[in-house]
């Protein structure tokens, strides 16, 4: 999720309402996902906002802020219950982003009465409150989970592993992944360090409500442990670079753009080398969250690479048989109508890299998303056609979300051996000029051979 801004936060607000969901996919031999979505607190909000404040206010400034948003939802409901049946009241429920006290997260509830019919939440102010000359920014929390992608089942009892053995790690280099956490005993012979900390203050989690140190990918296929997993596998050199791991999705990989932009800010703050972001959410250019956006943009001022998977097909757009049959609706381009941020922020910011899978050199993975103007670069695997694997996970990743991390760990690989160059020249250093991928990517693709499928 990529927001341009030249390094300053822009105080523009939305004003369109837009809920978007994010479906998951499931393809052929594999589960299909749960397409059921609720926000993680309590019951299912009525609307859910993020709010972020001018850098440098004062606790009295972010609680105008939210009490301006919460006055202004109030006037919307009096409205619309006035002279009906309807008897509703709002509830709100407020969550800081642990590490940036200027972002918060606002849920409303609806506390109702008589009436059957509830009216839809409205859009956020279009104005903000003053802080000296500045403006309080309200955007939409829009609901994120991971990129559309399937996986295979995983038998614990009978677990093949990563092997680390003979690792040393890199401090210098440091991989933020922001996913559903890390399950560490998908690896064995872990070499020490290998996991960022800045010791008990470390924030590991940025879900609202949840304890900051609760890491563990409790996802059922564990997807954050596979993206990892695989970046590990692609920089399978005596040296690998350090992982910060950023729980910003929960067990079903749900999140939300507060829970990502928080994780984003961490990273930002701590300097970290690259940021692999194999998530994402749906919605017209437009409707996009200009909070989110301030933090990819943020990113890209800092000069840390964003890779971002450009997203899959959703279910209500038809899936093809197989992941390696050609489509005959190209019903995966990406568009102004048809966005997936924060890969869709890509033309706009430099160091935001996003990500889709080939099945050639002149085709796109057909449940994978594409676009010649939105799409930077192809992972095109010469083994395993677009499907990923690793030991624990023998029937194999599928989806733009995988092919995010084998990018993200070649070129982290490449930053190891070369400490001193810039990593945008190193991904230039990797990719390579294609004309045939006009229609797919912006030219360029990345070329791996993975081990093929473990029996």
């Amino acid at each position: 999720m990529e927001n341009r801004t030249d390094g300053r936060i822009v105080y523009c607000l939305v004003s369109t309402l837009m809920l978007c969901f994010l479906l998951l996919i499931g393809c052929n031999n594999h589960p299909v996902q749960n397409n059921s979505y609720s926000l993680y607190v309590k019951d299912t909000a009525w609307g859910a906002y993020n709010v972020l404040v001018p850098p440098g206010s004062s606790p009295d400034d972010r609680q105008a802020g939210v009490l301006r948003l919460e006055k202004y939802l109030d006037s919307v409901i009096n409205h619309h219950v006035a002279g009906t049946t309807f008897q509703l009241k709002g509830d709100y429920s407020v969550y800081y982003c642990p590490c940036d006290s200027n972002l918060l997260n606002i849920d409303a509830h609806l506390l109702a009465g008589a009436g059957t019919t509830y009216p839809p939440p409205p859009p956020p102010p279009k104005g903000g409150s003053g802080d000296g000359g500045t403006l309080t920014r309200y955007g939409f929390d829009f609901k994120v989970a991971k990129d559309s992608a399937s996986e295979g089942a995983i038998n614990p009892v009978q677990l093949n592993k990563i092997d680390l053995s003979n690792k040393r790690v890199d401090a210098r280099k440091v991989l933020a992944i922001i996913d559903t956490g890390l399950d560490s005993q998908f690896f064995k012979n872990q070499p020490t360090n290998w996991i960022w900390s800045e010791g008990p203050q470390t924030l590991l989690n940025t879900l609202p409500g949840k304890p900051k140190d609760l890491w563990q990918d409790d996802h059922k296929y564990r997807h954050g442990t596979g993206v990892a997993g695989l970046v590990y596998q692609v920089s399978a050199t005596d040296v690998v670079p350090q992982l910060m791991i950023l729980k910003a999705l929960d067990q079903n990989k749900e999140g939300s753009t507060f829970s990502v932009s928080c994780a984003m800010s961490y990273a930002i703050q701590h300097k970290v080398t690259a940021v692999n972001a194999s998530l994402g959410y749906y919605a017209p250019t437009i409707h996009d969250d200009p909070i989110m956006q301030t933090y990819d943009s943020l990113c890209n001022a800092a000069k840390i690479p964003v890779f971002a998977a450009a997203g899959n097909v959703r279910y209500d757009e038809g899936l093809t048989s197989g992941a390696c049959v050609d489509r005959k609706v190209q019903v995966n381009l990406l568009g102004a109508a048809r966005s997936f941020f924060p890969a869709s922020y890509a033309p706009q910011f430099p160091y935001l890299i996003s990500v889709t899978g080939l099945k050639s050199l002149s085709a796109a993975c057909p449940n994978q998303n594409y676009s010649e103007q939105l799409v930077k670069v192809g992972l095109y695997n010469k083994t395993n056609c677009c499907s990923y694997y690793l030991p624990f996970m023998p029937t194999g990743y599928t989806g733009s979300s995988f092919a995010t991390p084998m990018v993200s760990g070649l070129v982290m690989k490449q930053a190891i051996a070369n400490p001193n160059t810039d990593i945008m020249i190193l991904l230039g250093d990797l990719e390579r000029q294609d004309r045939t991928l006009h229609a797919t990517v912006q030219g360029t693709y990345i070329g791996v051979t993975q081990p093929k499928r473990v029996q």
